[in-house]
């Protein structure tokens, strides 16, 4: 049991996206909606997160993100409160592709982020940088924390742009989140502990055990 007063961060990865159904590489505000089976994932987040003391809810500027959080923030009557910095990493020409070319072209740049830090890498034709990415995430989170006098926040959020960003704050070992996917609705449980987050939880998992 956390003690009163302790703060705890919950990062959610959206729903299944239309985009997810068919394996595209769609990175674009505001993207696309949620899939019906998307849609009864994120009803299901609300009684996965039951026994959460959640004080705010929050999402990214993207419609799959904003739809997962919805009836989260309804079923606690909390206003969504939604933040750009969340969005997922911008892939240059990557955008909206399905093709295993481009999935293996994203992959070996994701890698060079998280498991070797060369974060001025990016993708071809005006992707964000790993270091881009970094910065305007744990940025949000920094607004997410300073509004947070105790309980829960919960963040919906993206997959590549989540696991970057949380093995940083939680000293999380690189190949293990590089290698440890969350799915639709998977989440992360940060919990604070002597002034840094702490994992409890990655999608189920306790990291490196």
């Amino acid at each position: 049991m956390r003690r009163r007063g302790s703060r705890r961060l919950i990062i959610v990865r959206h729903a299944q996206s239309e985009a997810n159904a068919i394996g595209s590489l769609h990175c674009t505000v505001p993207g696309p909606e949620l899939t019906e089976q998307g849609r009864e994932q994120a009803e299901k987040l609300v009684a996965s997160l039951a026994d959460e003391d959640v004080r705010s809810v929050w999402s990214s500027t993207m419609t799959r993100a904003q739809q997962t959080a919805e009836p989260l923030a309804a079923a606690r009557e909390l206003d969504l409160r939604v933040h750009d910095g969340f969005k997922e990493s911008y892939l240059g020409d990557l955008h909206d592709r399905r093709d295993a070319e481009a999935h293996e072209a994203f992959d070996d740049v994701y890698a060079s982020w998280l498991v070797r830090a060369e974060l001025e890498n990016r993708c071809p034709g005006g992707g964000e940088s790993g270091a881009e990415v970094l910065g305007r995430w744990l940025g949000a989170l920094d607004e997410v924390v300073v509004s947070l006098d105790d309980g829960a926040a919960v963040v919906v959020s993206h997959g590549a742009a989540t696991r970057l960003a949380v093995s940083r704050l939680a000293q999380i070992e690189p190949t293990w989140a590089l290698t440890h996917h969350l799915p639709n609705t998977g989440h992360i449980v940060l919990d604070e502990e002597d002034g840094r987050w702490a994992c409890r939880s990655w999608g189920g998992l306790r990291p490196g055990l």
